[in-house]
């Protein structure tokens, strides 16, 4: 069973949209290199990094020159590099993904990947996290949280309107996605309903919202 099969059988597991979509790839490329991708991915998932990062190298290194596993795997090791700070290496592996032959629907998933990696890299990102966002919202508009996530990177840019455009967009399509509520009333000072994760009230003052696409 691949991980993705796993994430859709398990509705209380959240899905890493990079690493679903590495899954996705490799699933088209021969069951042998499938079934390593899967095994990286579930070290990735145990924080065994060492194992994970071995084994999505020895795709690059070993595999038939196919787009969709080499993609698979510079997804999956740029998935562990964001989640150890490693920005400019997760970047290169994103950026190596996105140039390589694709469907639009996967190269959407991963320009956001992307957008997050560039975003944490503060001011000297924003531009080309907010280009990365762009390009996937044209390709695929109704990608559930990135228009939230672009609404939190143009707060983060001084943008508030355009953030606020964002949050509403997002609302219109799904109206209680939480997220967009606590941009938006950061925005507008106004008060929070309770979060439906905890039923506490989320405090004004967090970070604005951001796309979850790694580990944290």
């Amino acid at each position: 069973m691949t991980r993705l099969a796993k994430w859709m059988g398990s509705p209380g597991r959240v899905v890493v949209p990079a690493l679903a979509l590495a899954a996705v790839l490799a699933l088209g490329a021969g069951d042998a290199w499938a079934a390593k991708i899967d095994q990286a991915e579930d070290a990735a998932a145990m924080f065994d990094d060492a194992t994970a990062l071995r084994l999505f190298q020895e795709v690059l290194d070993e595999s038939p020159n196919d787009p969709r596993l080499r993609a698979a795997a510079y997804l999956g090791r740029g998935e562990i590099h964001v989640s150890n700070r490693d920005t400019d290496l997760a970047i290169a592996d994103f950026s190596a993904a996105l140039a390589l032959p694709q469907d639009p629907a996967q190269r959407a998933v991963a320009l956001v990947a992307r957008a997050e990696a560039y975003g944490r890299k503060g001011q000297a990102g924003l531009a080309q996290a907010l280009a990365d966002y762009n390009e996937s919202l044209a390709i695929a508009p109704g990608q559930t949280g990135v228009l939230t996530a672009r609404g939190g990177l143009r707060q983060r840019m001084g943008d508030k309107d355009g953030a606020l455009v964002d949050y509403d967009a997002e609302l219109k399509l799904r109206p209680r996605f939480y997220r967009a509520l606590v941009g938006k009333a950061q925005i507008l000072g106004t008060e929070l309903p309770p979060n439906p994760e905890d039923g506490r009230r989320s405090p004004l003052n967090e970070p604005p919202p951001a796309a979850e696409t790694g580990r944290r």
